[in-house]
């Protein structure tokens, strides 16, 4: 006697249990405010509403990364030559208040947000420390590396 075992309809329900719950994840991503996971130096939440208006430069970076070490003067470039186009946000990814505190030290005039469990990074795709977001009303319109050497190429090509 040979059995004979029909997989297909196992596997189209799988797959449809699998596309349904990648569907409800990414909806529901997609309801959290743009700034959530962000916080401010004294530990507040960041007002991430207003990151849903006008173009929002954001440098992610880490201390504790090699290829961040140069980042506070390219920020503070960032903020001289886009400043009056764009809100400049510097974003510390998973690191506490402190260590950002005794990284940055008193000499910036960027605001600076914590993303300490890197969910906000991780959410609009930043995969390069230094990394670069720019959002205008709220979309993600680039998401990539700094550029070494400054960013004003770029965000003339993209802001243009």
């Amino acid at each position: 006697m040979q059995l004979s075992l029909d997989y297909k309809p196992r596997i189209r329900l799988a797959c449809g249990a699998v596309v349904t719950a990648l569907l409800l994840t990414v909806s529901s991503l997609a309801a959290l405010p743009v700034g959530a996971g962000l916080t401010n130096l004294s530990g507040g939440d960041l007002d991430g509403e207003s990151l849903d208006q006008g173009t929002v430069l954001i440098v992610v970076y880490a201390s504790w990364s090699p290829r961040c070490r140069d980042v506070l003067p390219k920020v503070k470039a960032l903020e001289k030559k886009w400043g009056g186009e764009a809100r400049v946000l510097l974003v510390s990814f998973q690191e506490t208040a402190e260590e950002v505190e005794a990284f940055v030290g008193s000499d910036v005039e960027v605001e600076i947000a914590i993303d300490e469990d890197g969910s906000f990074s991780k959410r609009h795709a930043v995969t390069y420390l230094p990394g670069l977001l720019v959002l205008r009303e709220g979309k993600t319109v680039f998401s990539g590396k700094l550029p070494p050497r400054g960013a004003d190429q770029l965000l003339t090509q993209i802001l243009s």
